[in-house]
């Protein structure tokens, strides 16, 4: 039977002190991450499986526990795991329940790493329940989830320093029935992020106004929806450091991606935004009109922008570190974005 955390020594969350939501900004710059947080993952590893949002499927979390045992993981189910919130059942059972599992996760010197089940929402519900001192504390270790667990990465990195893998997650069809989001999936696991980064690439056609060399930055973003949750009601907004912004969406109408970037916009989010590179647009709208709706209302930017990357809820899906440094370049026959290559002494000097 799978090992499922219990309480131990760690205790029940707390509520975090105001201003630590999905939008705060971050007051500290970030170098380079070279920590445990992107460590390979040696056979045998600890790795918990959690649900921070929506309940997967009882046999999708079976077929989960089996590939990642199959991969060589010793995989521990969150308390929580199952649950079903009787009330909300689209919720994983209770917030401070979910919150519980992954502070127990995050703080547990037994566990090596952190794996969201799947997305969905409920994810933003849990961050008052999380105590950021302890996680500060803890040990760093690899934390893998997308989609509504953007809510989490963002959180994690602006209170709490610790940068995370933008993956597909293993309950959903998105890494059980594809095979190459899975094969990335693992290799970041086995690999973690190597000194000279990972490198995507979009061959997609791209604006002659956009196009960039060697822009740089620190690397955050997400899931439009939640990131324009999170900025929403923050009493402070955008970030202290050069960054590039990575967006992708699902399931969205045209006029809510508008909506959506409006609210970011009139938020403040883009404050110190260098370059933003998009991902994939599942059942959102055709290609030209996403590219109408970003180019209406990010153009004022004057930033280049780039299309057509993998990462999201799209087929093939790339798993992507987010928190470490990166680089962006765009021409016309498409953009590369290298993710968490060490910079040279001159690019320190150029980000500083």
């Amino acid at each position: 039977m799978t090992d499922i955390i219990r309480p131990a020594s760690v205790q029940a969350p707390v509520p975090a002190p105001k201003g630590t939501g999905i939008g705060a900004a971050s007051t500290t710059k970030s170098a380079p991450c070279t920590c445990a947080a992107m460590a390979p993952l040696p056979h045998g590893s600890r790795i918990a499986l959690v649900s921070p949002a929506s309940p997967p499927p009882s046999e999708s979390i079976d077929a989960a526990v089996l590939m990642l045992r199959q991969w060589g993981f010793d995989v521990v189910e969150g308390e929580h795991l199952r649950d079903v919130n009787r009330h909300l059942p689209y919720l994983a059972g209770e917030d401070d329940d979910r919150a519980l599992d992954v502070q127990r996760a995050l703080c547990d010197d037994g566990i090596d790493a952190v794996m969201c089940a799947r997305g969905g929402y409920g994810s933003a519900r849990i961050l008052p329940f999380l105590d950021a001192q302890a996680i500060r504390e803890a040990r760093p270790k690899p934390f893998f989830g997308s989609s509504d667990i953007t809510a989490l990465h963002a959180w994690l990195f602006e209170t709490c320093g610790r940068p995370g893998w933008f993956a597909p997650m293993p309950a959903t069809t998105a890494v059980l029935d594809d095979a190459v989001a899975r094969d990335g999936l693992r290799r970041a696991m086995d690999r973690g992020l190597p000194p000279h980064g990972i490198r995507l690439v979009s061959t997609d056609a791209q604006g002659s106004d956009h196009h960039a060399h060697g822009v740089r930055g620190v690397i955050r973003g997400g899931n439009l929806s939640l990131l324009a949750q999170g900025c929403a009601g923050q009493g402070r907004h955008g970030f202290d450091e050069p960054t590039i912004a990575l967006i992708e969406e699902v399931h969205e109408p045209a006029y809510h991606i508008d909506g959506l970037l409006q609210e970011l916009l009139r938020g403040g989010w883009f404050r110190n935004v260098r370059a933003i590179a998009l991902g994939s647009w599942l059942d959102c709208a055709d290609t030209e009109t996403i590219a109408n709706i970003v180019e209406d209302n990010l153009h004022g930017l004057g930033i280049p922008i780039a299309y057509g990357f993998d990462f999201g809820h799209g087929p093939q899906a790339s798993t992507v570190p987010l928190g470490v440094r990166g680089r962006l370049d765009i021409d016309d026959g498409g953009a590369t974005l290298e993710c968490g290559a060490s910079p040279t002494n001159k690019e320190r000097k150029d980000i500083d």
